[in-house]
């Protein structure tokens, strides 16, 4: 497939930029072009993706509604879902802050080491020199800019009847040591904890990740990722990832943010050793990167290859190419995703 569809529609939108609707609301959005084709097989996308995110604030509460649209434009191989939704909301939420203490309700953006995408949720988080976040999600939806809206996911235990996901995060600093001990789980269908520990000193950097998943159904599971780094030339980075002999349970199962490959397709399967290194460098408006990786499990290995390249033309528009390349006993993919997207 050919990536002329990238810069579709970009003069129809350069006269646009960001603005403040009045002196407590604020509108921002985006229009973004993209289109991935896989060589190997012949399948691949293109799709235009359009957000909207409106800010109202009055004294120490804050109003958030965010959504996205996605269409496509073209497919070959049926690589596109057109059963997908075109429409998602990614945030409706109440948003409180005072001093120290925060608070939000509503459909809300989780970020945390097993926690992601867009969840129906309540937090509280309180800041002293440490941050801590305390939350319960009844439900969760993925509703990326690059790939079919996915539907809304209700939590369940492990019969599959309704439940909601707890979590607790710490974060603490001293010095050039970082913590955060964490915890989330849903009743009647695990636990799960961990901790990563980081270490910064300089141009150095090290990092420790270890997190279990304690089942009520199934095995229990692990996983550890030790990852070290050197910055001078440009950012370089190597780690290693492994799994428990059972895999990782149900940590991977609401997201996560310790795959560092851009396919990664075996790095959680069970007893996976997974090394990898890579590089990062910005020159002026460039950012290059490049990673290799290599998984082996019992039943499978496999090689992948990365690259990366951002161009930032101005602080609205930006353009992305990267490329990924795995290859094991079963198959070989050789994809090449494009993008444009103009902020406003």
């Amino acid at each position: 497939m050919k990536l002329k569809s990238l810069v579709l529609s970009v003069a129809l939108i350069s006269g646009l930029s960001a603005y403040d609707i009045s002196k407590n609301q604020t509108l921002e959005g985006y229009l973004k072009i993209h289109a991935e084709s896989d060589t190997e097989s012949d399948a691949g996308f293109s799709m235009a993706s359009f957000g909207l995110k409106y800010r109202h604030s009055i004294n120490e509460f804050t109003f958030n509604a965010a959504a996205i649209a996605n269409f496509k434009i073209s497919e070959e191989k049926d690589a596109y879902d057109d059963d997908a939704n075109k429409f998602g909301v990614r945030e409706f939420n109440i948003e409180y802050v005072k001093d120290k203490f925060s608070a939000i309700i509503g459909r809300q953006e989780l970020d945390f080491a097993w926690i992601g995408d867009y969840h129906d949720a309540v937090m509280l988080g309180y800041k002293n020199g440490y941050d801590v976040k305390l939350g319960v999600s009844r439900g969760k939806i993925v509703l990326d800019d690059d790939a079919p809206l996915e539907d809304y996911e209700r939590i369940k235990d492990k019969d599959g009847k309704n439940s909601s996901l707890y979590f607790g995060d710490l974060k603490l600093k001293k010095e050039s040591l970082k913590l955060n001990p964490y915890l989330f789980g849903v009743k009647d269908k695990f636990l799960g904890y961990g901790i990563i520990a980081q270490f910064e000193k300089k141009k150095f950097k090290v990092l420790g990740h270890y997190a279990r998943s304690d089942e009520e159904a199934g095995d229990d599971g692990w996983i550890y990722q030790i990852e070290g780094g050197y910055s001078a030339f440009a950012d370089l980075k190597f780690g290693y990832i492994q799994t428990s002999k059972d895999g990782i349970g149900s940590l991977a199962d609401y997201g996560d943010n310790i795959n560092p490959l851009e396919e990664g397709n075996l790095v959680y399967e069970a007893d996976a050793k997974t090394f990898y290194i890579g590089a990062e460098k910005e020159i002026k408006k460039f950012k290059l990167g490049a990673m290799y990786g290599k998984t082996d499990t019992d039943n499978l290995d496999e090689d992948e290859i990365n690259f990366n390249l951002t161009y930032a033309y101005n602080d609205n528009l930006e353009f992305e190419f990267i490329y990924s390349r795995t290859d094991n006993d079963n198959e070989k993919t050789n994809n090449f995703k494009g993008s444009v997207t103009y902020s406003f």
